[in-house]
């Protein structure tokens, strides 16, 4: 997280972000899963550009992380963040629309 404080940290993580979901088209009205969302860098782009964000990771601490950034940016639901149960993310099965 000390690297999101610095200016050229926020800055690398919002173009990165933007760059990836730039990749999938408008967002608006998608659900969105993030598997291994870690403190929701990509959930929370998503949530903002109107899609229903799905995030799950590993990590005990980091999907609060997520959740407590989405509370900070005013998220009005539009983020769930939790830990996935079990040893890995396997057996997700994703769907692009």
């Amino acid at each position: 997280r000390a690297w999101r404080k610095r200016t050229l940290g926020a800055v690398t993580e919002r173009l990165e972000a933007a760059a990836v979901l730039d990749l999938l088209a408008p967002l608006k009205g998608k659900r969105v899963p993030d598997a291994g969302c870690g403190d929701g860098t990509c959930s929370l782009e998503a949530a903002e550009r109107g899609a229903p964000v799905t995030g799950v990771d590993l990590s005990e601490d980091l999907p609060a992380v997520a959740r407590e950034r989405s509370a900070a940016r005013g998220d009005r639901g539009g983020l769930e963040a939790r830990r996935r149960p079990g040893p890995s993310l396997s057996g997700f099965k994703l769907r692009f629309l």
